[in-house]
C-alpha cells in the first residue's frame, strides 16, 4: 500500500473524529488509528496531524486541539509507545528490505553511473541513504529533512507532503522530502544549479592517491 493511500486513509479518520466532536487524548488517537488503519500508518501519522493543525476550514479551537498535541510532546510520545516497537521494527525492516531488493536493478553501467552520479550531489548523507532516496523517487532533484527545509531554506512541506524513507543514527528511519514537497522562498542559485560545473576539465584533479 503507498504513502498515498494510508495519507487519504488518516485523513479521513481524523475528519469523522473532528465531525462527532471527538477529542481523544494524543495516545488514544494515535492508538485508535494504528488499530484502524495497520500498524504502518504510524509512519504518516505525525505529518497529517500537522497539515490538519493548519486547514483553514477547521474552527480555531479544531486547529488548537491538534497543534497543542504537537506543542506539548504528547503526540511524539504516543508514537514512541514501547509496546509498539516490536511491529516497528518489522514494518521498517520490511520497508528496507524492499528497498535493499530494488537496488538490483543498478547493475547496468549506465545506471551505475547515474547513481554514482546522484550520490555524489549529497555530501551530507551516507552513499547508502542517497542510494535509497534514488530507489523511491527516481526524478528527486535534491532533498532535505523537513527542520532543514525550514532552517536552511525558509521553506515549509505542502499540505499531504510525500516523505522518503532513510536509515538514521538512534533511530531506525528518517523521513527527507524532495524539493517538489515543499513550498516557500526561492531557492538558492547555488541549490538550483549545485550539479553544474563550467570550465575546462582538468585531468589532474582528482589528484592520485
Amino acid at each position: 500500500m503507498d504513502t498515498k493511500c494510508y495519507v487519504k486513509w488518516i485523513d479521513e479518520y481524523l475528519s469523522e473524529m473532528i465531525s462527532s466532536r471527538q477529542r481523544p487524548t494524543a495516545k488514544l488517537l494515535v492508538e485508535g488509528i494504528l488499530q484502524a488503519l495497520g500498524f504502518k500508518s504510524k509512519l504518516y501519522i505525525k505529518n497529517v496531524i500537522i497539515a490538519f493543525s493548519y486547514v483553514p476550514s477547521l474552527s480555531s479551537s479544531e486547529r488548537g486541539y491538534f497543534q497543542s498535541m504537537i506543542d506539548d510532546g504528547s503526540l511524539d510520545s504516543a508514537l514512541e509507545e514501547p509496546e509498539n516497537r516490536g511491529q516497528e521494527v518489522v514494518c521498517i525492516k520490511s520497508t528496507i528490505d524492499s528497498l535493499v531488493q530494488q537496488s538490483a536493478r543498478y547493475r547496468k553501467s549506465k545506471q551505475f553511473a547515474e547513481m554514482i552520479e546522484f550520490i555524489s550531489r549529497f555530501r551530507n548523507y551516507a552513499p547508502y541513504n542517497s542510494m535509497l532516496i534514488k530507489i523511491q523517487n527516481p526524478a528527486c532533484s535534491f532533498f532535505a529533512t523537513e527542520r532543514d527545509w525550514l532552517k536552511e531554506f525558509n521553506r515549509t512541506l505542502i499540505e499531504y507532503a510525500r516523505p522518503m524513507l532513510i536509515l538514521a543514527p538512534m533511530h531506525p528511519v528518517m523521513l527527507v522530502y524532495d524539493v517538489d514537497q515543499t513550498k516557500g522562498d526561492e531557492l538558492p542559485e547555488k541549490l538550483r544549479f549545485f550539479s553544474n560545473v563550467t570550465g575546462e576539465f582538468d585531468d589532474r584533479w582528482p589528484p592520485n592517491v
